[in-house]
């Protein structure tokens, strides 16, 4: 009997317990972000202050920013946003090669997998 309650919980948690697609989503954007980042310090490619001690930190602090996003809450600060998971991926995609001379903007791709339009309609 206590194997048969130790599946099913386990099972209980594999469903409840799985990560969340889109805070793991976002942890990934931020350490692509921070990958890109000292790899151009490394190259010499930026002229920037860099205000984390090493790519570990700026994962770490990146990384909090996640703490309020969800399934349920995609794209914080708005209620009539909407996410689109193939815009994040594309995102994190573009961050991951982007240029070190273009370094100072985010790619147009990390602006749009949160969309807000009076019209409802995001493409």
């Amino acid at each position: 009997m206590n194997r048969l309650f130790a599946l099913i919980a386990a099972a209980a948690c594999l469903s409840a317990c799985a990560p969340d697609p889109v805070y793991t989503r976002c942890v990934e954007e931020k350490k692509s972000y921070c990958s890109r980042l000292y790899a151009c310090v490394a190259l010499g490619g930026l002229n920037v202050q860099v205000n984390f001690e090493n790519e570990n930190d700026c994962n770490t602090k990146e990384s909090k920013t996640c703490e309020q996003v969800s399934e349920q809450n995609a794209c914080p600060g708005g209620t009539s946003s909407t996410y689109s998971a193939g815009k994040h991926d594309q995102c994190i995609a573009d961050q991951k090669t982007q240029s070190c001379s273009a370094f100072a903007s985010r790619p147009s791709s990390c602006s749009s997998y949160c969309c807000t339009s009076s019209t409802g309609s995001c493409t």
